[in-house]
């Protein structure tokens, strides 16, 4: 027996392997005792479930010798796929890929499926109504490939490359989807805008759709003139639209017209060219739902008539357990699927006018969908019905008190 074996069948499992020092000049191979070694605590292990994983990894890694490597051969996967944005994030991708607790046949499966562009159901993606991740990422739920859903879970969290989180995710998983400027993503050919929610919901503003000059002036007049002829006080981020109403309910029937006339104008500088008389309606009548809800059309209506070239708008939210998608055109397709814009806290007078524009959400109706505006009129005030919240007083006490209005504040639109 050659004096490397005995030394190998000495060892027991409790020990560690040593590797036996190849004596120069003997033209043996120099990694023959390691080996060996290997091959005997191999052929030591239990025949279970956690052996036949290392084995699989094992005989994994040895197919990839040649190409350097596991790294070396998902470099080598990634560049096979005939995408320009999987290439842009190459390393970045092999990091995450790497990352995954998959064996051979599970890799192969979702290299097959990113190379022949079949992860995306893209179809589904650009059609009405609201789609869970599962429904747009093929094999996303494959029990028998778990290695998917980790990777897209993953990579939906990722932003890189001068793109946002959702945008990136889309982009690299189908080379049908492709990254073109800020905020938008060519899909099929067409020129899509993306929203994200993530913390926060995705605004209708940016450096194009933007409030007119004339905006600074009218709300810095407006937070002078108004809040504290009802002894209110201005919170840092302006005026909120309950607080609007309030303001008009409190104030004397002489002064009424004067305000809302400055309201007008204030709108009217928000939203330039558009038809904000369902706002005014709504403020006037004191229905905060409606008025949150024409609020949030208009700012889309507005957003869409300066974005001519989107075809569209996809929406995603990935702030909640399982991703959600919804693709739109209009106010008008979000109802056909059952969905309206939410507004979160809006501040119509504000010193930036970025407040005047608030975070979106899309939720689903309480109703049948239907087409119609919900309605401007007063609701029949319930029973014990809680007042809505009274604008900050910053005036002494013997001011009159601003009352909260009672019709439907805080309320949304059942539509």
């Amino acid at each position: 027996m050659r004096s490397k074996e005995f030394v190998i069948e000495k060892v027991t499992k409790a020990q560690p392997v040593p590797v036996p020092v190849q004596q120069a000049g003997t033209g043996e191979d120099p990694l023959y005792g390691l080996k060996l070694a290997i091959a005997n605590k191999i052929k030591d292990l239990p025949p279970d479930e956690k052996t036949q994983k290392a084995l699989q990894e094992i005989e994994d890694l040895l197919a990839h010798v040649e190409a350097g490597g596991r790294k070396g051969h998902i470099g080598a996967e990634l560049d096979n796929i005939d995408d320009r944005d999987v290439h842009k994030a190459r390393n970045l991708l092999a990091k995450y890929v790497l990352s995954l607790d998959m064996n051979s046949k599970q890799r192969l499966e979702l290299f097959t499926m990113w190379k022949n562009d079949k992860l995306v159901n893209i179809d589904k993606l650009l059609s009405i109504g609201k789609h869970t991740i599962p429904e747009i990422i093929n094999g996303y739920d494959n029990s028998k490939n778990p290695a998917i859903k980790e990777l897209v879970d993953d990579l939906a969290q990722v932003a890189a490359l001068g793109q946002g989180k959702g945008e990136f995710l889309l982009s690299v998983l189908s080379k049908r989807i492709t990254k073109l400027h800020k905020g938008d993503l060519s899909i099929d050919g067409q020129q899509i805008e993306v929203k994200t929610q993530d913390v926060g919901g995705g605004r209708f503003y940016d450096q194009e759709v933007r409030p007119s000059a004339s905006y600074s002036a009218l709300a810095d007049s407006f937070l002078k003139t108004w809040p504290p002829k009802v002894g209110a006080g201005v919170k840092v981020s302006g005026v909120k639209l309950v607080d609007m109403i309030n303001i008009g309910e409190a104030l004397p029937p002489a002064e009424k017209g004067k305000y809302y006339n400055d309201v007008t104008k204030l709108l009217s500088s928000i939203f330039p060219g558009m038809d904000i008389s369902k706002i005014v309606t709504g403020m006037q009548v004191g229905n905060i739902g409606a008025v949150k809800q024409a609020y949030a059309v208009t700012n889309l209506d507005y957003y869409r008539g300066i974005k001519k070239d989107d075809a569209g708008i996809l929406f995603i939210d990935i702030s909640k357990p399982i991703a959600e998608f919804v693709f739109f055109t209009n106010a008008s397709e979000l109802t056909q699927g059952g969905l309206r814009l939410h507004a979160e806290t809006t501040y119509p007078a504000s010193k930036d006018p970025r407040n005047a524009y608030p975070q979106m959400r899309i939720i689903v109706t309480k109703s049948t969908p239907s087409t119609e505006t919900p309605s401007l009129a007063v609701k029949p005030t319930a029973a014990k019905k809680p007042a809505a919240p009274a604008i900050p007083k910053t005036v002494a006490p013997t001011q009159p008190a601003l009352k909260a209005s009672q019709k439907n504040i805080g309320q949304e639109p059942q539509i």
